[in-house]
C-alpha cells in the first residue's frame, strides 16, 4: 500500500520502495509496501491552489452500506448490533477495555455502557455515523456451518460482526470529515478485512460523497493507529500538542493523519492491487483434502509463483506512480 511518511516540502525527491515479508494464515507472502514522501501528490503550494471553481459544499454525511469480498460495512441498528459488538470486541469487560482504552473514556463496565456510549455516538448531529464491520464467509464456502457467526434473532445480515469505525467532526460546508471511534475484534485481525473495510469507508466519503478531505486521529502514543494510517495511505501532518485531557484525567497529544481527495485515486488503486484474492491462500482450492505435510509443501511450491506476481504488480505501480508525478 502507499504508505506517507512527513509531508513533502517542495524540493524532497520522492523516495521509493521498502521490501516487507509478513506472514499471513500461515503461509509466507510477499508484501511490498510502497514508501513515498511525495508520489502521485502535488506539493504544499500546489495544495493551496487547489482550483474550487466548480466545487460545492456536500451534503452531510450518511452510514456507509457497501460490501466488499472479505467484509460488509452497514449502519448501526442500535437494537441488533450492541450485544453482537459486545461479543465480537471479547465479550468481557477487561478485552473490550484493552481494545477500547485510546479512546480516552470512562470504563465501560457493562454491556448498557456499550449501549449508551453508541447511542451517545449515534445521535450526534453534524455527519456523525457509526458503521458496523462484518466478517464475510469465505466465498467459495457452501455451507454456512463452516462460516463464522455471532447473530441473534433480529439479525439477517450476511457474515459476523467483527468491529466498527465512525464519520465524525464531519463539516459538509469544507467538505470533510474523520474515520474515528475504531476498533477490530479479534475477527478481523491478520486478516484483508480490516484494510478493505477501511478501504470501503474510504471510498464513500471521497467518491460517492465527494468531499475532500478524509482525516484520521490518534494519541501519540497509540503507534499502532498511527501504523494503521500510513498502511490505509494516509498522510502524517503533525502532533497537535496537549490537545485535549482524558476521562482518566491524562493529557493527550494527538497525532493528525489525513488522505485527500486528489490522493485517493492512486491510494485507491494500491489497495485494490493488494486486496486481489490472488494475494491470500484460499483453504477451500482443493489441498484441504491433502494431509498437512502434502499441503505445506504444496503451499511452499507457490511462493516464487507468488514473488513474481507481486514483482510484477510492484514494477506496474512503480511505473504508474513515476508517470504521475510533478516534474
Amino acid at each position: 500500500l502507499l504508505h506517507h511518511g512527513i509531508p513533502a516540502v517542495d524540493h524532497e525527491v520522492p523516495s521509493m520502495l521498502v521490501v516487507r515479508a509478513v506472514r499471513w494464515n500461515g503461509l509466507l507472502l510477499w508484501g511490498w509496501t510502497l514508501m513515498t514522501r511525495a508520489a502521485a501528490m502535488v506539493t504544499t503550494n500546489n495544495h493551496a491552489k487547489k482550483d474550487l471553481t466548480h466545487w460545492t459544499p456536500r451534503p452531510p454525511m450518511t452510514p456507509c452500506t457497501a460490501q466488499g469480498r472479505y467484509v460488509r460495512v452497514d449502519p448501526l441498528d442500535l437494537d441488533r448490533d450492541v450485544d453482537l459488538l459486545w461479543q465480537a470486541l471479547g465479550g468481557d469487560v477487561d478485552a473490550i477495555q484493552n481494545r477500547i482504552q485510546w479512546w480516552g473514556l470512562s470504563r465501560l463496565e457493562t454491556l448498557t455502557d456499550l449501549q449508551n456510549l453508541l447511542v451517545s455516538l449515534d445521535h450526534r448531529t453534524n455527519g456523525w455515523c457509526v458503521n458496523v464491520f462484518r466478517v464475510l464467509p469465505p466465498a467459495s464456502s457452501s455451507s454456512s456451518s463452516t462460516s463464522p457467526t455471532n447473530h441473534n434473532d433480529k439479525d439477517s445480515l450476511p457474515g459476523m460482526v467483527a468491529g466498527m469505525a465512525s464519520y465524525i467532526a464531519t463539516n459538509p460546508d469544507h467538505g470533510t470529515t474523520e474515520v474515528g471511534y475504531v476498533v477490530h475484534g479479534p475477527a478481523m485481525a491478520q486478516s484483508p478485512a480490516s484494510t478493505e473495510a477501511h478501504y470501503l469507508l474510504a471510498q464513500h466519503a471521497l467518491d460517492t460523497m465527494a468531499y475532500r478531505r478524509l482525516e484520521w486521529k490518534c494519541n501519540s502514543q497509540n503507534q499502532a493507529s498511527g501504523r494503521a494510517a500510513l498502511r490505509y495511505g494516509y498522510t502524517y501532518e503533525g502532533c497537535f500538542r496537549q490537545h485535549r485531557v482524558t476521562a482518566q484525567g491524562q493529557n493527550r497529544d494527538t497525532n493528525w493523519y489525513s488522505l485527500l481527495d486528489g490522493e485517493w485515486p492512486q491510494v485507491q488503486r494500491a489497495m485494490e492491487t493488494w486486496l486481489h484474492p490472488h494475494n491470500f491462500h484460499n483453504p477451500a482450492d482443493g489441498e484441504n483434502d491433502r494431509d498437512e505435510n502434502d499441503e505445506t509443501k504444496q503451499r511452499h511450491k507457490k511462493i516464487p509463483q507468488q514473488k513474481e506476481r507481486l514483482e510484477t504488480i510492484r514494477e506496474r505501480i512503480v511505473k504508474e506512480m513515476k508517470e504521475t508525478l510533478p516534474s
